[in-house]
């Protein structure tokens, strides 16, 4: 039954893939996606090995400032495609990996590498794309996506998920182009809608290295917790904490929608 909850037990010794930012320009939301998703399976007790490729050097705003257990890797070194597909295959973690910004050829090469290890093994995987309202992001997932079509062809198993950031006004009319009903019709993407949010309270975010989800736990936390409170700063304030919950919940309901892209090899027939 398709709403009955998922025996999370069963699946912890199964591996799946995760690409976060494929084929995306910067300043779309890609690592916000990959916090979002790295908090969801965190809040469901889902292990979840984190890689960091972010190429560009700042003091926040990195998978690894929210989360300092994120393995930092170089796409640049052989060692860390050894280190992301031992994780999938070998160890048999679910492995999410933030890309750096871009579908540039070094980025597209350092990607098939890791896919060729999956294809053989046959462990899933995920592409997370993200669209503005601007239509040249969807050039680039476009640009990304046929350039990974030789491993579809091959038999790997690869899902997609699109996930639509309306941070900006505008609509995503560059979907309904002769481009983008191809790309809807051919490859079938799962939908996300990442709701606007209050660019005052995520920079907050940001600047403190806190995930929506960590943050919500230090504010419960902060009635006894000292320090929960000083970490928190100007962040605990039950209207702020309000807005933020309705984020994670806004999203949580998003990922639900596609939890079958998300975790490996999941029965959602199975009652927990």
């Amino acid at each position: 039954m398709k709403n009955q909850p998922i025996n999370y037990r069963e699946i912890k010794r199964k591996s799946r893939f995760i690409a976060s930012g494929c084929g995306g320009v910067g300043g779309v939301g890609k690592t916000t996606i990959a916090v979002a998703i790295a908090d969801y399976l965190r809040q469901r007790r889902i292990p979840v090995r984190l890689f960091d490729a972010e190429n560009e050097p700042k003091p926040h705003g990195r998978l690894k400032n929210y989360f300092p257990e994120a393995q930092v890797i170089d796409i640049h070194s052989k060692s860390s495609l050894d280190e992301v597909a031992r994780s999938a295959v070998h160890d048999k973690v679910l492995t999410l990996v933030d890309l750096p910004a871009g579908a540039g050829p070094e980025l597209l090469e350092w990607i098939k590498g890791p896919i060729r290890a999956f294809q053989r093994q046959n462990v899933p995987m995920t592409l997370v794309s993200l669209l503005s309202s601007a239509p040249q992001t969807l050039t680039c997932v476009l640009r990304w996506v046929l350039a990974l079509d030789e491993f579809t062809a091959g038999g790997a198993k690869i899902d997609h998920l699109l996930t639509l950031n309306h941070r900006d006004p505008g609509l995503f009319s560059h979907l309904e182009s002769e481009a983008g009903k191809a790309f809807l019709e051919t490859y079938k993407p799962g939908i996300i809608h990442l709701a606007g949010r209050d660019p005052n309270i995520y920079a907050m975010l940001e600047g403190k290295d806190l995930s929506p989800v960590t943050a919500l736990e230090l504010f419960r936390a902060a009635d006894t917790d000292q320090s929960a409170r000083d970490r928190l700063g100007k962040l605990d304030d039950p209207v702020t904490m309000s807005h933020i919950e309705e984020d994670v919940d806004q999203i949580s309901q998003e990922f639900d929608k596609e939890i079958h892209r998300l975790l490996p090899e999941a029965d959602d027939s199975t009652q927990v």
